[in-house]
């Protein structure tokens, strides 16, 4: 089930550049609205971006780096370089990746690996199998691992300690309705394929949430398109537990992790803070929602900011002590987005956020 190709090119290498100027609009079709928040677009892909995630994938280089998977199965890596932005294809892969996840899950090779989730083949649309791909970063440039297949598309992807021994787990789901956990044996050797339990739609979103108490693991979170969430955690005996939360009355399309609780961006249109049957409405869009962030992305407030975007094209930051449609767009692109994610790409700077689309767009938003 497993194999593996070698990118020669390392992500340092040769790159396709795309900059935007600062504090005003980045690029045609991206708007600034707020001159609080400098606007940029990183790159521009020419194709959907269906996921972004931030994170250290080179230990020796200051900030982070943004992972962003795209339609033609493109795996794209941006960094700022002497006060640049710099992007370079890492992977192609034969099918469309929808999302992906950045994490330290080898130890052994120093900075971040990738997760992509998506379809083995073809497009999003086409049906067909999902697949999981594990990206690691080598002396030769960067590996593409099979971590897992599944019978239809991979929707969701998270990372977390979900069995208490001190390692990362993957947990995946998708359009099969099943919840998977892939764990790597002590060793290092080879990953663990566990079923975690059946969903009652199709999954659109998972999120680790980690438990109040340290001394526990972390639980997962699984949004599905019938508005469901649906809580796995380890119980006595090491068994998963599955628990049933209050159901939406949309897709849940995109979680963000808010212990204890999660942070739901739906397909009605709504941000809001769930934890088992409460829920508070934070936001609400005319369109659907495909951002839920909690992050500390403005230094100048207290508190964790609550962030979304959507098909509306539009980056909003809340706060939880805000009334609810108390929001602040910070961005706006003019065609749909599909992700957000959080980050820090500069020693000394507050994370920025980071939003993709339809339009191809990667666009970096931080507060001045």
């Amino acid at each position: 089930m497993t194999t593996r190709v070698m990118c020669a090119a390392l992500w340092l290498g040769a790159a396709a550049c795309s900059t935007g100027s600062q504090g005003g609009p980045a690029a045609p079709g991206v708007e600034a609205p707020d001159v609080d928040w400098a606007v940029e677009v990183a790159f521009e892909s020419g194709t959907k971006l269906g996921g972004c995630a931030v994170g250290e994938l080179d230990p020796t280089s200051p900030g982070g780096e943004i992972v962003s998977v795209a339609g033609d199965g493109q795996v794209w890596v941006t960094a700022r370089i002497d006060g640049a932005w710099s992007t370079t294809s890492i992977a192609r892969l034969p099918g469309e990746a929808i999302g992906c996840v950045v994490a330290d899950l080898l130890p052994d090779i120093p900075g971040d690996e990738i997760v992509t989730v998506g379809v083995a083949e073809g497009g999003e649309e086409d049906g067909g199998p999902g697949v999981a791909h594990l990206l690691a970063r080598t002396p030769d440039g960067w590996s593409t691992e099979i971590l897992f297949e599944d019978d239809a598309l991979l929707h969701g992807v998270d990372v977390g300690d979900l069995n208490g021994d001190d390692r990362l787990d993957v947990i995946v789901a998708g359009y099969s309705r099943r919840v998977h956990v892939l764990e790597r044996d002590a060793q290092g050797d080879s990953w663990r394929v566990t079923s975690a339990g059946v969903l009652p739609d199709v999954a659109k979103s998972v999120v680790v949430v980690g438990s109040p108490d340290a001394e526990r693991p972390a639980r997962a979170v699984v949004g599905c398109r019938d508005g469901s969430l649906i809580e796995f955690r380890l119980m006595v005996g090491g068994a998963l537990g599955r628990f049933e939360w209050a159901s939406g009355s949309s897709s849940q399309a995109r979680l963000g992790a808010l212990p204890p609780g999660v942070l739901v961006a739906s397909d009605g249109g709504t941000l809001a803070t769930v934890l088992g049957p409460a829920r508070m409405e934070l936001y609400a869009s005319g369109d659907k929602l495909r951002g839920a962030v909690a992050a500390d992305v403005d230094p100048h407030a207290f508190g964790t900011e609550l962030c979304t975007a959507g098909y509306d094209g539009a980056v909003v930051v809340t706060h939880r002590i805000q009334p609810a449609g108390a929001a602040l767009v910070v961005a706006r692109d003019d065609d749909r987005l599909h992700h957000l994610a959080a980050g820090r790409l500069a020693p000394g700077k507050p994370p920025s956020l980071v939003a993709c689309g339809y339009s191809g767009r990667l666009i970096v938003i931080t507060r001045r």
